[in-house]
């Protein structure tokens, strides 16, 4: 009886042993990659066809650029004559940004006005970029501010708005004249739009 017990367990360790034994793969996990470090740009960087001159957020993601070199040392605004004013409407109190205010004076005038200070801002394509504007005036002032980095020529530049005054006065184009830091309308220069002032594009990113 004994060897008839002994014989079965001897049976069923060789049955066992010739079985293999299933084999879970263990699920394989990617290495987790880890986030690069987002590089915040600064003032003074160069960066989207020209130079950063104001960060609008803390991670200097979102800012203002100017163009590195002058787009005109010697262009007008737009229009004047004795007997009719021709120019638009623009002005900083509308709460619009200088692209809007740069397109609204190009197409104010017929195309073949190339010369406006407006047409030299938005025709010029630094890094490949066509939303090149004539700064608004609190754009200018940083253009002012960076005006070192920036290296400006012009003694005045101009804006995209007009000084808004009284309605029964005529509203000039605003200038700044760099050696003051001054915004003055172009009557407090003695000369009228026609007259030369230089043209700083610029672009937010």
């Amino acid at each position: 009886m004994k060897n008839l017990i002994f014989g079965l367990l001897a049976v069923s360790l060789l049955i066992g042993c010739g079985k293999t034994a299933d084999v879970v793969p263990e699920e394989v996990i990617p290495p987790t990659q880890e986030e690069q470090p987002i590089t915040p740009h600064k003032v003074g960087d160069t960066y989207g066809g020209g130079i950063i001159i104001k960060i609008f957020d803390k991670d200097g993601q979102h800012g203002l650029i100017a163009a590195a070199t002058d787009q005109s040392l010697d262009c007008p605004w737009g229009t004047f004559s004795l007997e009719e004013i021709k120019r638009p409407l623009v002005y900083e109190e509308d709460g619009l940004d200088s692209y809007t205010y740069t397109s609204m004076i190009i197409d104010f005038y017929p195309p073949n006005y190339t010369n406006i200070a407006a047409h030299h801002a938005r025709s010029y394509n630094g890094g490949g970029y066509s939303d090149w504007s004539l700064p608004s005036q609190h754009e200018l002032y940083y253009i002012y501010q960076q005006r070192e980095i920036l290296k400006l020529k012009g003694k005045r530049y101009w804006s995209s708005v007009l000084l808004k005054e009284e309605p029964t006065k005529d509203p000039r184009p605003i200038i700044l004249n760099v050696e003051t830091g001054e915004f003055k309308d172009d009557h407090s220069y003695g000369h009228h739009e026609d007259n030369v002032v230089s043209v700083r594009a610029v672009r937010t990113y």
